[in-house]
């Protein structure tokens, strides 16, 4: 059985996870690294290739051309849809949430100078930086992991965001480092197994996936919530909400959460 994964250190180690998921079930496992277009351009903004998706869709198509059995991917990475022939098979549990700002100094969010720079690629931490310190410098920030920490150690930046999960995964322990409280990604900490319908990967994801139901049902909440009212998020990250905005959103969060509950008990009813 084939896997398939980005070329990164990151994929690599959070793919061996689910391969070592499927080892035990008995099966032989190898992983094939793809190269997408965003891992080969590291100069542009994510944003250029379209956003959610970005590192998934090479993968995709070479899944889709029966290049591979499955794919492992982040799951805050992929669109809220799969494409037409794809699913979800099975998910791990989910590792930390957090979002970590690492200093070059002994500094913290709170005191780091005024027009600091402070890196990262992504619009939804962007947004949440600005709202709490809109004095602070926030550039694109491109790479992998280590590529970033090195730039952050050269001096390009005074600070620069990952996500804690990430690093976890590595085992890389940094000073000068501090939680931040934003809103988390969608499906952020969660790596995902991807797999064309009804293949053979399916009956097997159910026994290695995280049994929990809360973690899904709150991945499908905000990633549907994200995907169709996308102006009413954003409005939220940066607290530029009325009172009509925030009722509108509440109701959609309830309507979600009523035909989800009303989805699992149709699941179990017919099972």
């Amino acid at each position: 059985m084939k896997l398939l994964t980005r070329g990164s250190t990151l994929a690599l180690v959070q793919t061996e996870r689910v391969a070592s998921s499927l080892r035990f079930l008995g099966l032989d496992v190898d992983l094939d690294p793809v190269s997408t277009k965003a891992d080969r351009d590291t100069i542009s903004p994510l944003c250029s290739f379209g956003g959610s998706g970005a590192f998934s869709s090479c993968i995709e198509e070479a899944l889709l051309r029966g290049m591979g059995d499955g794919a492992v991917h982040s799951l805050k990475d992929l669109p809220s849809c799969c494409r037409e022939g794809l699913e979800i098979a099975a998910v791990c549990p989910r590792d930390s949430v957090e979002d970590l700002l690492l200093c070059r100094e002994e500094q913290n969010l709170e005191n780091l100078p005024r027009g600091a720079v402070v890196g990262t690629s992504s619009p939804r931490r962007r947004a949440q930086l600005l709202r709490l310190r809109p004095d602070l410098s926030v550039r694109e920030l491109r790479g992998n992991v280590a590529t970033r920490l090195q730039k952050l150690h050269d001096g390009l930046y005074d600070a620069i965001v990952l996500a804690h999960a990430g690093l976890d995964r590595l085992g890389i322990r940094t000073q000068n480092t501090m939680p931040l409280p934003f809103l988390p990604a969608p499906c952020q900490g969660i790596i995902a197994l991807e797999a064309p319908l009804n293949g053979a990967l399916f009956p097997l994801g159910e026994r290695i996936t995280e049994k929990g139901i809360g973690n899904g049902i709150s991945v499908l909440i905000f990633a549907g919530i994200v995907s169709r009212y996308p102006s009413y998020v954003g409005q939220a990250l940066i607290g530029q909400m009325g009172i009509m905005e925030w009722i509108i959103l509440l109701a959609v969060i309830a309507a979600i959460i009523i035909a989800l509950n009303m989805k699992l008990l149709w699941d179990l009813a017919v099972r």
